[in-house]
């Protein structure tokens, strides 16, 4: 069995998407929780840029790429995807979802902000047609990838116009992989 160190740091949904995916494998990793401001010197080591997450395996691989991890982790899949159609999507996130996210947690969502996330939240709509995650029935790359920044979503009342992804957030906040990947009660 190889030994896997994530670090990684609780707040920061890249590293909870490393987080929920290593869950979801079923790998046992031991996590180090960085405090950003003192960096240890093996992660700076590790990864000069010294960004989170970082995974070292059998104390020698070193993966500092979210996408990288998640893919890493559940590498199984039947249905995984292609990276370049990964990153596709994750870049869509990143013009939509990480803006309007950002704006409800500083407590500054608008409607324009919604608007800005539909979208985005159209294309999950549609993933979601035929199933209760993603990429099949449970919980996969993409779900990973995606959940800590739509996370959000659930909390917002205009969601009721997308009931497939409602249900979406709900399966995937229920799973035992993002209970342990948020620290919550499993």
């Amino acid at each position: 069995m190889k030994e896997l160190l994530l670090y990684s740091f609780r707040n920061c949904p890249f590293c909870q998407r490393a987080r929920i995916a290593l869950y979801e494998s079923g790998k046992e990793f031991t996590i180090h929780e960085v405090n950003l401001p003192h960096k240890p010197q093996e992660l700076l080591k590790l990864s000069p840029k010294g960004t989170v997450p970082v995974l070292l395996i059998d104390g020698k691989k070193v993966i500092d790429e979210s996408i990288d991890i998640v893919i890493y982790a559940l590498s199984g899949e039947d249905e995984i995807l292609a990276k370049e159609e990964i990153n596709q999507f994750t870049h869509d996130l990143k013009d939509t979802l990480m803006i309007a996210g950002r704006a409800f947690r500083m407590g500054n969502f608008t409607n324009n902000s919604f608007q800005l996330s539909i979208p985005f939240i159209e294309k999950l709509e549609l993933k979601l047609a035929n199933n209760a995650f993603l990429q099949g029935e449970r919980i996969s790359t993409l779900d990973s990838m995606i959940m800590p920044f739509a996370s959000f979503l659930s909390e917002v009342k205009e969601m009721s116009s997308f009931p497939k992804t409602l249900n979406w957030l709900t399966n995937v906040k229920m799973s035992k992989s993002y209970k342990l990947a948020m620290d919550l009660k499993v």
